[in-house]
């Protein structure tokens, strides 16, 4: 890569990785409920899903009060009930609501249309991956989170990267300031080696999980001993393959030699007058950042197809399986960014859910790609992602726990549909339905420690269910095939459902 380039490019990076999801202009961020729960309230003839087990269980009825799942018992049980609404299920299949376990919709352009298109999916909450301050203290206060929408269900400060804390001593600092200001937990991102333990360490400390990145120059197993909650995109890119590879020793060693390039922090004055710019240039990459990966990245992408080591990547899953590290592999992005340019998103029948400065701006960033990436760099990325894919299958057959997520936010990334293919890229890699059905519902209640009311259909959970038309255990296919939403008690039929993605239109 040109010299030049480079530095342009860093200086780029530098103001990409600086940025935080914006403070809406309101705290009020979503508006008032747009359903009030009706109670008490039966739903007869419904065939159960118990995701624990994968056993169905049928004859039941299962009635609703306060927001919770109040009994489930055989229908001739309840018919004394005095419900202010009866719904006939009759052949249906109820399951848990789904959640969202990487996703970033309160910082989309249109936040109330991506909820409520979301919600329509069936996706009854959602772990958003990005804070701030302000964002920490309204969540807080109650003003992040009305029953018409999707819960939000934890939410982290800052994302801790090199302009937040670029030292020890910075890092500790500000993971104690984040666990002041309610911080559900520590994401971090691009840091360097010492400042990501720091970190880790300090976050175990204060009893905050630490999720995000794994940096290139750590270990997955130095990460689990120090304590890491959650590995995003797996790694992303070579920092969890490296541990897999045959030449994990040579390249641990360039990499000692030659760490990763971290960017520069922007002088204010050079921030502010290179901020038009700065802000359309980091739009664009943050769609797709591939488009900002150097050379060596691809490099070490091929490198880590051609050194895969099928027997030490088995080891490498049974030891994860045996700590209480998660991985969240978020296929729909990694395959979104991989292919880029892919005619599928570009035709994508749905992107009219999206406002028409997001549409313009994909568009844009697939021209980039369809014009930068080489042939050998696209080789290079199909291998890798049939790679991400092997991955996953192998984590998923040694027990490796993992959860479903989309980091909607990225390019190509739907609100709620987004979800949906990410369930069909995990049973394309070779997970089961029951395990892609507990990936996005007990599994996330497990860890977010919510076991008993997040994720199952019992009675005390929450009620936040999903009515499907079709056996879920059969295909994951047969989880689009939504025939209700119970989101806190509310009800929302087909009508209600397409309703909000009418909604979702208006902006």
């Amino acid at each position: 890569m040109n010299s030049v380039v480079k530095i342009i490019l860093l200086v780029v990076i530098a103001a990409i990785v600086g940025c935080s999801e914006k403070p809406p202009v309101e705290k009020s961020l979503f508006g008032e409920a747009a359903t009030t729960p009706i109670y008490p309230f039966v739903i007869e003839g419904a065939t159960i899903v118990d995701v624990n087990s994968g056993r169905l269980q049928q004859g039941l009825a299962i009635s609703l009060k306060n927001g919770r799942i109040d009994q489930i018992a055989p229908a001739s049980e309840l018919t004394t009930v005095a419900a202010s609404q009866r719904v006939d299920a009759s052949g249906k299949y109820i399951v848990p609501g789904f959640m969202d376990m990487h996703a970033h919709p309160i910082g989309l352009e249109a936040p109330r249309q991506g909820l409520s298109l979301m919600l329509a999916n069936g996706i009854t909450g959602f772990r958003q991956m990005s804070g701030n301050t302000d964002l920490l203290r309204w969540r807080n206060q109650g003003d992040l989170n009305p029953t018409a929408y999707p819960e939000l269900l934890v939410m982290p400060g800052h994302i801790l990267i090199p302009q937040v804390g670029d030292t020890p001593e910075q890092v500790r600092a500000t993971v104690q300031e984040q666990k002041q200001q309610g911080a559900d937990f520590i994401k971090a991102v691009a840091l360097q080696r010492d400042v990501y333990l720091a970190a880790l360490n300090e976050s175990a400390k204060q009893q905050l999980p630490l999720v995000g990145h794994l940096p290139e120059d750590i270990d997955v197993r130095t990460a689990i001993a120090h304590g890491m909650r959650a590995i995003e995109h797996l790694g992303p890119d070579s920092s969890l393959f490296l541990s897999c590879s045959t030449e994990e020793e040579a390249i641990r060693q360039e990499l000692a030699e030659v760490p990763p390039s971290l960017p520069p922090a922007l002088p204010d004055f050079l921030a502010t007058l290179l901020s038009p710019v700065i802000e359309r240039v980091v739009k664009r990459t943050l769609a797709n950042p591939q488009l900002a990966k150097e050379d060596r990245a691809y490099d070490l992408m091929q490198r880590m197809v051609a050194s895969f080591d099928e027997e030490k990547c088995q080891q490498l899953a049974a030891e994860i399986a045996a700590s209480q590290l998660w991985q969240v592999p978020t296929l729909i992005r990694l395959r979104a960014m991989e292919y880029g340019d892919d005619q599928a998103y570009r035709n994508n029948e749905n992107l009219k859910y999206m406002p028409p400065a997001t549409r313009e701006l994909w568009a844009t960033v697939a021209e980039d790609f369809e014009s930068t990436m080489t042939a050998e760099q696209r080789k290079i990325m199909a291998e890798f992602y049939a790679l991400q894919e092997r991955l996953v299958k192998m984590f998923d057959r040694s027990g490796v726990k993992m959860l479903a997520g989309s980091d909607l936010g990225g390019q190509w990334l739907i609100p709620g549909y987004s979800l949906h293919r990410e369930f069909d890229l995990l049973a394309q890699a070779g997970v089961n339905p029951l395990k892609v059905l507990q990936m996005t519902t007990v599994n996330a209640a497990e860890f977010l420690g919510r076991e008993g009311e997040l994720g199952v259909v019992a009675p005390g959970a929450e009620a936040n269910l999903v009515i499907l038309s079709d056996n879920p255990l059969d295909s994951v296919k047969h989880l689009h095939s939504i025939e209700g939403i119970i989101r806190n008690g509310a009800y929302y039929n087909r009508e209600a459902l397409l309703n909000l993605k009418t909604s979702a239109t208006q902006f």
